[in-house]
């Protein structure tokens, strides 16, 4: 399906300022096109502020329902870079994803 660029262009104007929900359920809605289903999500956020902890519960559930599927098949956890390199420096974040998916 390519990757998000090419999924969502930035010069394609639906695109601009887009919710990034309305974005995901766009991806929902070609892996279900394309006869796949979720299994399950895996996440990790790095990152030294916020903590993410206590949002991990509303995250989770926010990302299931917006790719219904049960919360439980939804992991969320956090981990900082310990002050290394710009994202120990507070200057961003990295959030690796890993999804499984399975025919329909």
């Amino acid at each position: 399906m390519g990757d998000i660029g090419q999924l969502f262009p930035d010069t394609d104007p639906q695109w601009k300022d887009a919710d990034s929900m309305r974005m995901l359920g766009e991806v929902r809605r070609r892996i279900v096109a394309a006869s796949y289903h979720i299994f399950n999500i895996d996440i990790t956020i790095v990152t030294e502020e916020p903590q993410i902890a206590p949002h991990a519960r509303a995250i989770r559930e926010e990302l299931a329902q917006a790719l219904d599927i049960p919360v439980d098949a939804v992991s969320v956890k956090a981990k900082t870079n310990e002050k290394m390199d710009a994202v120990g420096r507070g200057e961003g974040l990295v959030v690796f994803a890993v999804v499984s998916l399975g025919g329909a």
